[in-house]
């Protein structure tokens, strides 16, 4: 009886399992098995799939990168503003500590709010200091008007970039989770590629037979992977109940 894949193969092991089988077959020229030639697109389909599923799982890192860049023009501006309300020229810090009150507002504390959160929080600081009683404030401290144009662009990236990424959320929505492609691609193999092609190994084993060993010899190694986790797990639980 050939091997079969175990249902209790974690998403991972499916997905390597399947890659592997994968890189197999195309080592063959099976191109005018027509039936053959669907399974491995429908295999390979499912296992892109299945890939892009288990990506999905990893932080968004490019997001979280815009947000730590909003983070450090926020931060500039605070310390940039507070060292001048220190001072020694009078019209500095006067313009300084107008500022501040503006900040503190706020508070620095922002930045460690929520996404949607911290961005009302900026876009209403920076409304605030875009007021035009503030221009000639703002022009006093030398190169404060810059920080605040940092913060601004760095402000319209972060939203540009969580507008793609809360598109990207209700498209996955709509797609499967990477166990549920796993159990699709499991059926798959051991319901109608193996079946397959140990019939056909059967038939013509010069062209089928070593190719189905091998994908056979996947599989075996796969289950006992398999086996040893459970193995293992088993006797972790056993000696937590002692």
């Amino acid at each position: 009886m050939t091997t079969s894949i175990l249902s209790r193969s974690s998403v991972a092991q499916i997905n390597s399992t399947s890659t592997s089988i994968l890189n197999t077959l195309t080592t063959y020229n099976f191109t005018e098995d027509t039936y053959l030639s669907e399974q491995i697109n429908r295999l390979l389909q499912s296992n892109n799939q299945m890939t892009e599923a288990l990506n999905e799982n990893t932080p968004n890192n490019f997001l979280a990168a815009k947000d730590k860049k909003r983070d450090n023009a926020v931060r500039v501006i605070f310390y940039e503003v507070k060292s001048k309300a220190l001072w020694p020229d009078p019209t500095i810090s006067e313009a300084a500590n107008k500022i501040l009150n503006i900040l503190d507002n706020y508070g620095l504390e922002l930045i460690n709010f929520g996404y949607a959160t911290e961005s009302a929080h900026i876009n209403a600081m920076l409304q605030d200091l875009k007021n035009r009683d503030l221009a000639s404030t703002i022009d006093t401290l030398p190169g404060l008007q810059i920080l605040v144009d940092q913060l601004e662009i760095a402000q319209d990236e972060f939203e540009t970039s969580y507008q793609e990424y809360i598109s990207q959320e209700v498209e996955r929505k709509d797609l499967l989770s990477a166990g549920k492609i796993g159990d699709i691609i499991i059926h798959q193999i051991n319901k109608e590629l193996l079946v397959y092609l140990t019939a056909m190994s059967r038939v013509k084993p010069e062209m089928y037979g070593e190719c189905t060993q091998k994908i056979e010899t996947i599989i075996k190694e796969n289950n006992d992977k398999v086996r040893a986790k459970t193995k293992f797990l088993n006797k972790e639980m056993d000696m937590g109940s002692n």
